[in-house]
């Protein structure tokens, strides 16, 4: 019990450490929404589970139930295990955490059946490496790169993810199934890091690209909507400068005309003031 006690505060405590050191040192995103946080995530599990697996080490050589010739040995597995795991469930856990509800709620019919497909595609190749090919599978393994990387061309760091998990649920499941040894065990989960590293990064790209396309539909309809409001601006200068010109022109002749016309009133209403009348005929 106190051994088991120690070990999750050593795995807490490594994973922490790291896991703080990269949000802090190195800006790693939990939404992995760009290839250097999947990256540094994969780097930072590497290095979480290597200092675990270093401090299990030690604390089973303290305790002296390991000896020291036994622990590459007793490591190599624990550590490999830990990697992948990390490799496998730590993305798809983020993603569904930040995922929205409403994407969750409204699952299609064709997604669901294009799910169904997969696993059964996933199963089948699983099948023919694991158990119809026998000790030599692992040379098979190129099969799944294939459905793995079609998930996450078509539906990104999700699809990578969720192709993942199924992919190293359906092999460990097999590799129980079919009693294979540690060390089969072991290659087949090498195998499968290198299958998680190529389908995150193909997915992280896919999502980026989708990132900056909607960025840039994003950039162009606020440009059309300036350039509506600009338009709309013109049009109203155009119609305020065209009213005023037109009732300068229109009271430009109305003022003559009332000059004109107070002129005449003022002539012809005038009265004369003092006028001398000039005689017919001179003196």
């Amino acid at each position: 019990m106190a051994h088991n006690l120690w070990r999750s505060r050593d795995h807490r405590h490594g994973y922490g450490l790291v896991a703080k050191v990269s949000r802090s040192h190195f800006g790693f995103d939990v939404g992995l929404n760009r290839l250097r946080d999947v990256v540094a995530l994969l780097v930072s599990g590497a290095l979480g589970a290597l200092l675990v697996a270093v401090f299990i080490c030690l604390l089973l050589l303290a305790d002296e139930k390991l000896d020291p010739v036994d622990v590459l040995v007793a490591a190599r597995p624990l550590l490999i295990g830990a990697i992948i795991g990390i490799a496998v469930i730590t993305p798809l856990t983020l993603r569904l955490a930040l995922l929205p509800r409403p994407s969750l709620n409204h699952t299609s019919l064709r997604l669901l059946s294009e799910l169904l497909l997969f696993v059964v595609v996933m199963i089948a190749a699983l099948w023919v490496i694991v158990a119809a090919a026998g000790p030599d599978g692992s040379r098979l393994f190129y099969l799944l790169f294939l459905p793995v990387v079609v998930a996450a061309v078509r539906y990104g760091l999700n699809g990578a993810c969720i192709a993942l998990a199924i992919t190293q649920l359906a092999l460990v499941g097999l590799l129980h199934r079919y009693g294979y040894d540690a060390d089969a065990f072991t290659g087949f989960q090498l195998l499968m890091l290198v299958l998680s590293a190529t389908g995150l990064t193909v997915g992280v790209v896919v999502t980026e690209r989708l990132h900056a396309d909607e960025m840039i539909r994003e950039v162009e309809r606020q440009l059309r909507a300036k350039e509506a409001e600009a338009a709309q601006a013109a049009r109203f200068n155009l119609v305020g400068g065209t009213a005023a010109a037109l009732a300068h022109e229109i009271n430009q002749p109305m003022t003559a005309a009332r000059a004109l016309a107070r002129t005449v009133q003022q002539s012809v209403y005038q009265t004369p003031t003092s006028r001398v009348p000039t005689p017919m005929y001179p003196n």
